[in-house]
């Protein structure tokens, strides 16, 4: 459950971002006043949602080209923002987390999509998670 608060956590912070039209170089000082206003102390969960948002900034365009690739008749801005949040946590553990099997990355991103997103998003998730899983793994 630890690990799970760490990918709701960065999936929310990469949502927020996702509205501005470049990333701000005092990215993660702004996740840590987040994470701050969230109430979150437990240090494995920063640690690791820290790695997470860095991670995904640090990779943003080889995850979004994964994306935009393998989104069969989507284009990448009709993908809801939210929903790109997710694909991206998931799509960067599938990349750098090879001891997390792929069942559980794509598992804890539906799950996350049931909580944050709408009833469409988790089969599209899952599809497209699926395909680029069999491709990064």
């Amino acid at each position: 459950m630890k690990r799970r608060a760490s990918r709701e956590y960065a999936v929310q912070f990469l949502y927020g971002i996702d509205f501005f039209p470049h990333i701000p170089p005092d990215i993660i000082e702004r996740f840590d006043a987040f994470l701050k206003e969230q109430g979150e102390q437990r240090k494995d969960v920063i640690e690791f949602s820290k790695e997470l948002v860095r991670g995904c900034i640090e990779t943003l365009d080889e995850i979004d080209n994964l994306i935009q690739t393998h989104a069969i008749n989507w284009s990448f801005d009709r993908i809801a923002n939210i929903d790109r949040a997710i694909l991206r946590v998931a799509i960067y553990e599938l990349l750098t987390h090879k001891e997390i099997s792929s069942a559980i990355v794509i598992d804890e991103a539906l799950e996350i999509a049931k909580k944050f997103s709408t009833k469409e998003a988790p089969p599209f998730i899952n599809g497209l998670l699926d395909k680029i899983s069999k491709i990064v793994r």
